[in-house]
């Protein structure tokens, strides 16, 4: 008989101590499996939104101190008459930086509103706004002209204006083309405009509060800016995708204890079935030696089930850690894409399975390959 022939049949004359070994083997290799698909398939898609995102960067007027924010800007009262501006050019010196794709400028007033009340009034330029937020929804359209405004969810709700309304604002009425779904961040409280109107209005051409522009992600541009724009602050604003990651990279950080302890665990197991397997099988180990088998021959025998029990239980934990992974993965983030195979992990758990489980078997089939053939054959 093959040595595979020899294990496959002492496999079958024992299947419940097979079926432990390979189950918790195959807990292990799960554990490993799943953890290490789930922070794989967040990275991925995290590392691609942030991409996609890239990183956003605040030009505001050195020194200032406000109470309102706005795109992690600070804005208080008496706006207008406070601070000075950024230099006109800004804009067109950001532009010539090669890693900034888009540059969006703002200006910032307090002004009256319907009630009596103040609210917070931001000039943009419409298109590169709606890129650098494209998150936003908006319930009617976009401001096509310079008459038309556009109002966070709160104004809205508390004006009682929506898409199509009127509201009296700087001197000037203007119609509400639409409104801001809630976003849950600041600029549900504010209203904006062109910027160029709100120059005209307020007789302040060329006027900039602050400046945001985006670059690809993870280009460290603070260092530069500032060399090229010595009047301002320079800052990297860190968004939620940033966070996150930097969360996952945490969890990540706890793959290699896991996967030592899965190891360490399924190493023992095996241990100590295989030590109970070979104190069972003397009578056994009697026979194949008086038969001529060597003790390398026999301690082949021993490697070889657990090498085929290892290589069966990769294959279980391999499935159902994707499954859990899939499953948690779910639940934890529910907008997160479709889970993939990752065929090169399911080499690499195989092959941490195999040794592991080699590992663990190696000294307890190495203790029986060395019975004395005359001993072990009086337990006949």
């Amino acid at each position: 008989m093959t040595l595979t022939e020899l294990a496959l049949c002492h496999l079958k004359r024992r299947p419940g101590r097979a079926v432990i070994l390979l189950l918790g083997l195959g807990v292990s290799v799960a554990t490993v499996v799943g953890l290490l698909a789930i922070t794989l398939t967040m990275e991925k898609q995290l590392g691609e939104e942030l991409r996609s995102s890239g990183v956003r960067v605040v030009i505001s007027p050195a020194r200032q101190e406000w109470n309102f924010t706005y795109a992690g800007f600070p804005v208080g009262p008496g706006l207008s008459y406070q601070v000075a501006d950024l230099p006109a050019d800004t804009c067109t010196r950001l532009e010539t930086v090669d890693d900034i794709d888009l540059v969006a400028p703002k200006l910032l007033e307090l002004a009256a509103g319907p009630l009596g009340d103040e609210v917070l009034v931001v000039g943009v330029e419409w298109e590169a706004e709606r890129k650098m937020r494209p998150y936003w929804q908006v319930r009617g359209a976009y401001p096509q002209g310079e008459g038309e405004v556009l109002l966070g969810s709160h104004l809205g709700e508390l004006w009682g204006i929506g898409p199509g309304g009127g509201v009296s604002l700087l001197g000037r009425q203007y119609r509400v083309a639409g409104v801001l779904e809630e976003t849950g961040q600041e600029e549900d409280g504010l209203l904006f405009l062109s910027l160029e109107e709100l120059r005209r209005r307020l007789g302040r051409p060329g006027a900039l509060t602050f400046v945001e522009a985006r670059a690809p992600y993870r280009v460290d541009l603070a260092d530069r800016l500032a060399e090229l724009l010595p009047e301002a602050e320079v800052s990297l604003v860190r968004n939620v995708g940033e966070a996150r990651l930097a969360l996952l990279e945490q969890i990540r950080s706890l793959v290699p204890l896991v996967t030592v302890v899965a190891a360490m665990a399924g190493a023992l197991l095996v241990a100590a079935m295989e030590f109970s397997a070979v104190r069972e099988r003397t009578r056994e180990v009697g026979i194949l030696r008086a038969l001529g088998y060597r003790q390398r021959r026999v301690l082949q025998v021993f490697l070889v089930e657990v090498l085929i029990l290892s290589t069966g239980a990769a294959v279980v934990g391999y499935g159902v850690g994707l499954a859990a992974a899939r499953i948690l993965l779910s639940l934890l983030d529910p907008s997160s894409r479709t889970m993939g195979l990752y065929p090169q992990l399911g080499l690499l758990v195989w092959a941490g399975a195999v040794a592991v489980g080699l590992l663990g078997a190696y000294f307890p089939a190495r203790h029986s390959s060395c019975l004395d053939p005359a001993r072990a054959l009086r337990f006949l």
